[in-house]
């Protein structure tokens, strides 16, 4: 019965540590990158043509949009939240996840 109860205050602790440790690492992560939501940059900065009443969703000006995240993305440490990277040029990426 000791050793139960010395195992779980044990495996407490290390949990306590391991969220703590985590918590540290993504909080680093985050003050070093930027993350651009697209879709919320399109609205904001109107890289659209106009609103598709079908669809209901924006006519994106792939143009505007991309000539606006170049000086952005040249100083790196972006992370691009989109459905595609077809669109953008390939020298901006590092690593493309899907």
């Amino acid at each position: 019965m000791h050793t139960y109860i010395h195992t779980y205050i044990h495996s407490y602790i290390l949990t306590y540590i391991l969220t703590y440790l985590l918590t540290c690492v993504r909080t680093l992560f985050w003050c070093c990158l930027c993350l651009i939501d697209v879709g919320a940059f399109v609205k904001e900065h109107e890289c659209h043509e106009g609103f598709d009443e079908e669809y209901q969703t924006y006519i994106l000006d792939e143009d505007k949009l991309c000539d606006l995240l170049e000086p952005i993305c040249e100083e790196g440490g972006v992370i691009i939240d989109f459905h595609s990277c077809e669109i953008f040029p390939e020298r901006w990426f590092e690593l493309v996840s899907f």
